[in-house]
């Protein structure tokens, strides 16, 4: 059963220099109501037992292939990364990490400029038709 890990969900956000989002999650493929590690034990249960293909951090890289590059990662759910997510994050080209949720969805500038400009054309072809048109 596909599900989140027993212990902790964790998501690792990587916003791409061109503000695409890739998400990561340390969802298990075999979750566990309990988790199977003891305390002081690594992650290898996480793979063995849980079947969870990597931590949150190692998903959202996949995802974000060459992208990952000049991204800005997001970590939510955790305090930390572990020393080989940090590694692996900053070595596929990764800015910066943060501890905390990533910054909301901003619609850019350009959104705006090309709406307007096409409601100026509508404005001008309606005026356009309407020249000359009893009301």
């Amino acid at each position: 059963m596909i599900g989140p890990c027993a212990k902790q969900t964790v998501t690792c956000t990587l916003i791409a220099s061109d503000g695409e989002r890739f998400v990561g999650t340390n969802y298990c493929e075999n979750a566990q109501q309990a988790c199977p590690r003891n305390a002081g034990e690594g992650y290898d249960k996480c793979a063995s037992i849980c079947r969870q293909s990597g931590h949150a951090e190692i998903v959202a890289l996949r995802r974000a292939g060459e992208k990952a590059r000049g991204s800005k990662a997001f970590l939510q759910g955790h305090t930390y990364a572990c020393q080989s997510c940090q590694e692996a994050l900053f070595a596929a080209g990764v800015d910066s990490l943060s501890v905390g949720s990533p910054p909301q969805h901003s619609t850019p500038l350009r959104f705006y400029l090309i709406l307007s400009l096409l409601l100026l054309e509508i404005a001008a072809i309606t005026a356009f038709l309407c020249v000359g048109v009893a009301v």
